[in-house]
């Protein structure tokens, strides 16, 4: 192997220290890129006071402004129209930067509140239990409301209210009553089916009325059907064709006393012309009959009596 020469370092030694130049340089030009890019103005939303979590963002609660890029977390909301109407997930301070996982749509995966249309309140009622079997009602459509009531042993079914919606369905478990409790046995779990109506104020009042006297059913109706229709409800005798005797029906008939008929001073009109008056006419006196026998001959001779 041949010996290096004094020229041969020297040129190896420059050829390293301009590779190490060069990879020096390149290192500091992407730096200064990148610090030039992280101090970058972006437009970011930002909140103008602090915000609790769980509430509905508005247009007042958030601004836009610019902030350098390398000072931002990432997925940050550029525009007020992004997150304004939406719920906030994690309370938020104020001049934060609102990030788009900070802020959630309203769905009923945040609760019902936050789908009860505005003005409306969200009711839980029971059902009757045939209605958790059917299946067919789903969150999103419009029911009528029909109540079956019993009155003076007569049952009644009347449409309560009409085109309402229909929130969410569900089943609730809850332990059957034991019939014996002196078996301790416990008793199997029954599901009760109740549904979560949106409705106004004062359909509240009748919704609850008529389910603490009643049992409830929910009629399913057609898509965009919003038609009000007048319904007098239904009675049982006029389905099964019977009257029922009730109690009050049962009791005598209370005695009302009848008023003397009035006493005319005056001969009355109809008797006017039929001769004289009934209260002062004379009775003509009866003929008296009186018989004589003369041997054979019989006479009868009518005597007037005074």
């Amino acid at each position: 192997m041949s010996k290096l020469t004094r020229r041969s370092v020297v040129l190896a030694a420059l050829c390293a220290g301009l590779l190490a130049a060069l990879l020096t340089y390149l290192f500091l030009d992407r730096e200064k890129a990148r610090a030039a890019e992280m101090t970058d103005p972006v437009t970011v939303v930002v909140a103008t006071r602090d915000i609790p979590a769980r509430t509905v963002v508005e247009a007042g609660m958030v601004r836009e402004t610019t902030r350098p890029v390398g000072t931002l977390p990432s997925n940050c909301a550029n525009s007020v129209h992004e997150v304004t109407g939406r719920v906030t997930v994690a309370a938020l301070s104020a001049d934060q930067p609102v990030t788009r996982a900070a802020v959630a749509a309203q769905t009923a995966a945040l609760g019902l509140a936050y789908v009860v249309p505005s003005g409306m309140r969200a009711v839980t009622v029971a059902l009757d239990p045939i209605i958790g079997v059917a299946g067919f009602l789903k969150a999103g459509d419009h029911v009528d409301v029909l109540a079956t009531f019993s009155v003076d042993k007569r049952s009644v079914t009347k449409t309560v209210l009409q085109d309402v919606e229909l929130l969410a369905i569900g089943s609730e478990v809850r332990p059957e009553e034991v019939k014996s409790p002196e078996s301790g046995k416990a008793g199997r779990p029954k599901e009760q089916p109740n549904a979560t109506l949106s409705v106004t104020p004062a359909q509240a009042e009748r919704l609850i009325l008529a389910e603490s006297q009643g049992k409830l059913r929910l009629a399913l109706r057609r898509a965009g059907d919003e038609r009000h229709v007048l319904v007098v409800g239904a009675r049982s005798e006029e389905i099964i064709g019977i009257r029922p005797v009730s109690s009050a029906a049962a009791a005598p008939a209370p005695r009302v006393a009848s008023s003397p008929a009035p006493a005319y001073s005056v001969t009355p009109p109809w008797l006017a012309d039929s001769g004289p008056s009934l209260s002062t006419a004379k009775a003509e006196p009866e003929a008296l009959s009186v018989e004589t026998i003369r041997g054979t001959e019989k006479t009868t001779i009518k005597v007037r009596s005074e």
